[in-house]
């Protein structure tokens, strides 16, 4: 009776163990199933690459060419006197605005003062010899000769007498055209001679750059030709330029030719000596669709870009149209609109998966807010033609749909 207690107990233990154990390969699989289901797949599964993406966008696009040079006035000279002397006025300083014809500077005229009028005395005094000796003439009282050499004498002293006047006149230091004094050189009290540079005056209105163009390019440069000229002090700001003249002469140790390039800069905002970077617009295309240049990644002298469809991406080799500092013409077919990968695309895959993090807008873009607005991605291939969507409530029709039903029926 003991025995078959036991035997019993020892039974049920075992069926109650076999009942509790569970198979851990089929628990995984079923939890696997329902997170497949559920969309949840756990801790272990791999996130996508999170990246930044912006939309492919048309825009107009120029065709260029880039120089850099510095930014000078049309009119800039430097102002020396023409006699010398101690300086014992200066009106107006660096930064002053003057009309032409404004004395800038003052030297100590005393002496040139008392030149001038003794030459005008010396001069009066002969003129009156020259009179008396007229009537003198006239009554053949002196001679041809004598008469001939007052008359020298007296063009002499007159002439003496201009250039003392002359002398004087340059003791007052003027200004040779509207300008703004940039530099002055010169304090009070200093003694100048005609070697000594006093000022130097340009007119901030014309400004104008000089850049040296290969000779190959001499077909595409013309005169009025529109340029953009950009400042590094001034980030983000552009001007407007044209060609105003183009040197016949080529020269034989560069190979290049010049050309002034006039630049609109009505509200002074860059001053003469800046470096400036010179877009020279040769052609532009209309409507072309425009990629960021950050967007694209270098293997083997080739550019390639991603664009993101879902949360894969495709590499896509570049065909390269007009670029600029910013962005890149691109003819791929590929649909505006599309997401391109700017962001966490160094060291992609085709076929990547990827989790878009943000959207990127540049500054040249227009349409980014109403592209980002759209919930599925654009396939990056050529749009296709949407099927038309299924009406809620109706039954889709099949090729031999209606006879299954009869026999159905039957």
């Amino acid at each position: 009776m003991n025995k078959l207690k036991f035997l019993i107990i020892i039974t049920l233990l075992i069926l109650i163990s076999g009942c509790g154990d569970s198979n851990p390969d089929s628990e995984a699989s079923e939890k696997g199933e329902r997170g497949l289901k559920s969309g949840n797949f756990g801790e272990k599964t791999q996130p996508g690459v999170p990246v930044e993406v912006t939309f492919l966008e048309k825009g107009d696009i120029t065709n260029q060419l880039l120089f850099s040079s510095s930014l000078e006035t049309e009119n800039m000279t430097e102002i020396f006197p023409k006699i010398s002397g101690e300086i014992t006025k200066i009106k107006y300083d660096e930064g002053d605005f003057v009309k032409k014809g404004t004395s800038l500077l003052q030297i100590d005229d005393r002496e040139y003062q008392l030149v001038e009028q003794r030459a005008k005395v010396n001069y009066q005094q002969l003129n009156s010899e020259l009179d008396r000796l007229k009537k003198l003439k006239n009554e053949e009282l002196v001679s041809q000769e004598e008469f001939e050499k007052i008359r020298y004498s007296v063009e002499q002293v007159r002439l003496d007498w201009e250039l003392s006047k002359l002398n004087l006149k340059y003791t007052r230091i003027e200004a040779p055209f509207s300008g703004v004094i940039a530099e002055r050189t010169v304090n009070l009290g200093d003694r100048v001679q005609a070697s000594t540079k006093l000022f130097t005056i340009t007119n901030l209105k014309e400004k104008i750059v000089k850049v040296y163009i290969p000779q190959n390019e001499i077909p595409h440069v013309k005169l009025k030709q529109a340029a953009i000229i950009e400042a590094d002090v001034l980030s983000g700001q552009k001007f407007n330029g044209w060609v105003k003249r183009i040197s016949p002469m080529i020269d034989p140790q560069s190979g290049t030719f010049k050309v002034t390039i006039a630049v609109e800069d009505s509200e002074n905002k860059i001053l003469p000596g800046v470096f400036v970077n010179v877009s020279l617009i040769i052609d532009s295309h209309k409507h072309a669709k425009l990629l960021p240049k950050s967007a694209l990644v270098y293997e083997s002298n080739r550019a390639y870009f991603f664009t993101a469809v879902g949360d894969s991406t495709q590499k896509i080799e570049l065909q390269r149209g007009f670029d600029d500092a910013e962005k890149i013409e691109i003819l791929n077919r590929i649909a505006e609109g599309t997401a391109i990968v700017v962001v966490g695309q160094n060291g992609l895959k085709d076929g990547a998966e990827v989790k878009i993090v943000t959207y990127k807008k540049f500054g040249w873009q227009k349409k980014q807010a109403e592209f980002s607005s759209v919930i599925s991605l654009k396939s990056p291939e050529k749009e296709m033609k949407k099927r038309p969507e299924k009406k809620r409530g109706e039954k889709s029709k099949r090729p031999g749909g209606k006879k299954r039903m009869e026999k159905k029926s039957e």
